[in-house]
């Protein structure tokens, strides 16, 4: 269901002349596609080569011409070998490689890099019609460093080659052992037109990768890159005023978007029966939400309007944390990231807050501070969290959008004027399982009787602030589940692997899993017959079963059962309480990621939940994906996608990437146009309101030019127009015939 299609290999030769280039004299070539013949490490998942001559920014007579069709998930071609190229690694490394783009979109172009013990996964994006030279550094001593950034500041490459681009990174080791390098992989996912890019000379360059010195004082006071100029950047408390009345007149005369109900809906189109509260239904083939007023609604939203994500990491520390006394520097390198940060005595000081504990960072605790609401206060003055509350939802209603989405201020709800979603983290001291590859954190164990508690509590927090009120459209608990996923059947049933290797004494979810199997088999010795297994007794399969070999048969078909009975436990269970607490609201579960979700979680929380929900970064809509929503036929929401670019002072352009702000618009469009020809979705959140921090968001690091609107609270405009431009036309795209 979400396995990628496979596109048979065809080699065509194409003998055209070949543009010159320059390398520098000190590298190590591994392909250079001169010979006659595709290398023999070259391997394809869903993608074509040719070898092609003249095209593209090429140095040899000859390049290797890939194309990426947009009929499956993932495309890729890999180059590969079973020990390594042999490479001796310079003092620094990086890996380069001439790209071109002949296709008339920008292209977003994944890399990943494994040497004999780890891997690393960086993108680059090339505009439509453009190529260089680009490179992804591999050691050195920058790469030893943590920064506490996912997005580095861009270096000089000289020695790489003029201009050159450097990789965003991904996810994965910094320092690669290039001598024991195996795996060069160059992949595309979820793009919507087909792309072509010409490749050639992959190579390992020397780097000169260093010199701390670009690290020091990489912001300014208003927390934007320092030594970079841009339209828009904000140079004085002048400047943030300035525009801040320019966009306030703006939304003083607000934009009307003709035909749409009180809570946003469709008032245009048909009218069906009403609650007084969201819910939703299939009409005319099509899954949709009703309004309280009882039109069709699609909810396209912004996601993550709230401080929370806005702070990042100073380097300071507190021996009393609880008190906030004796602080020291705990990270010179991080604290030396900022020309300014506030005195303890200055009126900003207030923006600063403490992270307890940190998932990714160069520190595992430590002082914080948000250069985005230390900015407010300076456009907005004394009361600018009130002010920020109302020109934000302006500025939802300015550019049409219909809802607010997960992760909210609480100050947004009961806000009367934009409907929103509700969250629910699930705290508490029950039981945890383990996949084996948690990358939030074990989950919940939900056969723990505790957790029925821990969910009941959760949920009644909530459910004292939403009061019934109708602008609620409904409740995500939870957040990006690890699962497991289709990268192999390890993957895929880690939950019931390493939770049959637990003993009952300590894991319900263990319990729970014999008492399901005993009533299955009855006797040790069917089990046995059944998985190819030698258990001596149902005690000693109590006190933990190791599982070796392949997975197959029976004992794929169990534990495929398994997988889909714990998570069907957890819906089923945050089902009940939501319903219980507010009967009146939708339940949307917990948003899949598409690294963490299984055809038996799915399937799972379709039978549970009212709306079934998706993190997707995409181009928009796969078409595998179509086929398996078409089976599950449930509504569906995607709580998350973005698109991101570097060209405004920011570090990293996000998880997906567009050329410029322009492209980020024109991204937009066309994501939620493909979610808008689906009869499965109900909605789309954009994820976020607000950039990250150009340092990186204090929980991971995170510095994506992510937002509508930037650490200095400016409006991106192309970006929102082309999403007004949309939204105006949103029912009838939709429903419209």
């Amino acid at each position: 269901m979400f396995v990628p299609l496979l596109i048979t290999l065809r080699i065509i030769l194409a003998m055209v002349p070949l543009a010159a280039f320059s390398l520098h004299a000190s590298t190590v070539s591994l392909f250079d596609f001169e010979d006659a013949k595709i290398p023999s490490d070259a391997e394809v998942q869903g993608v074509e080569l040719e070898l092609t001559r003249g095209q593209g920014v090429s140095l040899g007579k000859q390049a290797l011409l890939v194309n990426y069709p947009n009929e499956s998930l993932f495309k890729k071609v890999f180059f590969e070998t079973e020990e390594s190229w042999g490479v001796e690694a310079f003092d620094a490394s990086s890996l380069a490689l001439e790209i071109t783009n002949l296709s008339e979109d920008s292209t977003q172009l994944w890399i990943t890099l494994q040497d004999a013990s780890q891997s690393v996964t960086g993108h680059i994006n090339i505009a439509a019609g453009s190529g260089g030279t680009y490179y992804i550094d591999l050691d050195g001593p920058i790469q030893k460093l943590n920064l506490g950034m996912t997005g580095w500041p861009p270096r000089q490459a000289p020695e790489v080659g003029e201009n050159a681009i450097p990789f965003q990174y991904a996810w994965g080791a910094r320092q690669i052992d290039v001598s024991t390098l195996q795996h060069i992989g160059l992949y595309m996912k979820g793009n919507l037109t087909e792309r072509t890019l010409v490749i050639d000379n992959i190579r390992i360059v020397p780097n000169d990768n260093g010199d701390t010195a670009v690290l020091k004082g990489l912001v300014n006071k208003y927390g934007k890159a320092s030594r970079l100029n841009w339209p828009t950047k904000v140079h004085s408390d002048e400047d943030l005023l300035a525009y801040g009345e320019v966009e306030g007149k703006e939304l003083a005369q607000p934009r009307a978007f003709e035909g749409r109900s009180q809570f946003g809906g469709w008032a245009d189109g048909p009218r069906l029966e009403a609650t007084g509260y969201f819910r939703v239904e299939k009409h005319d083939g099509k899954w949709t939400l009703i309004d309280p007023e009882g039109y069709l609604f699609f909810a396209v939203g912004i996601a993550n309007t709230r401080f929370s994500n806005t702070y990042t990491v100073t380097g300071v520390d507190y021996e009393s944390p609880q008190e906030r006394k004796d602080e020291f520097i705990a990270s010179d390198l991080r604290r030396e990231l900022f020309e300014w940060l506030p005195a303890k005595d200055d009126p900003l000081a207030d923006h600063y807050s403490y992270a307890g504990s940190i998932h990714t960072g160069a520190l595992e605790r430590g002082q914080t501070f948000s250069f985005y609401t230390a900015n407010l206060e300076r456009k907005y003055g004394d009361d600018y969290v009130e002010k920020w509350v109302d020109v934000t939802l302006s500025r939802m209603q300015s550019w049409g959008f219909t809802c607010l989405g997960n992760w909210i201020d609480d100050r947004f709800i009961g806000n009367g004027r934009v409907p929103y979603f509700a969250h629910v983290w699930i705290r508490g001291n029950h039981k945890r399982v383990s996949t084996g590859n948690d990358y939030w954190g074990p989950i919940h164990d939900p056969f723990d009787p505790e957790f029925v508690e821990s969910v009941r509590e959760s949920v009644t927090a909530v459910t004292d602030k939403v009061k019934n009120d109708p602008w609620c459209i409904g409740v995500f608990a939870d957040n990006e589940i690890s699962w497991g996923n289709l990268y192999g059947d390890l993957n895929r049933f880690g939950i019931v692997i390493n939770t049959l290797g637990r003993p009952v004494s300590e894991s319900p979810a263990k319990m729970a899993f014999v008492e399901i199997l005993r009533a299955k088999y009855g006797s040790i010795d069917s089990l046995n017959d059944a998985w190819q297994a030698d258990v001596g007794s149902w005690e000693s399969f109590e006190d933990g079963f190791s599982h070796e070999g392949a997975l197959e048969g029976s004992r794929l078909e169990d534990f495929s059962m398994l997988s889909e009975d714990l998570a069907s436990q957890y819906f089923k269970t945050v089902r009940a309480a939501v319903k219980a607490e507010m009967p009146n609201h939708l339940y949307l579960g917990a948003r899949f990621a598409d690294w963490g979700m299984t055809p038996e979680a799915v399937q799972a929380a379709a039978r549970h939940t009212d709306i079934v929900s998706y993190n997707m970064y995409t181009e928009g809509l796969p078409g595998h994906f179509e086929e398996w929503l078409a089976e599950l036929d449930r509504p569906s929401i995607l709580g998350e996608f973005h698109f991101g670019s570097i060209d405004r002072g920011m570090f990293h352009g996000g998880i997906c990437t567009a050329a410029n702000q322009v492209e980020r618009g024109v991204k937009y469009t066309n994501y939620v146009r493909s979610v808008l020809e689906s009869p499965y979705f109900v909605g789309t959140h954009w994820f976020q309101y607000v950039d990250s921090p150009t340092t990186g968001r204090a929980i991971d690091g995170e510095n994506y030019n992510s937002g509508f609107v930037s650490v200095t609270d400016t409006p991106y405009p192309d970006l929102i127009n082309a999403a007004r431009e949309l939204h105006e036309e949103l029912y009838e795209i939709r429903f419209g015939n």
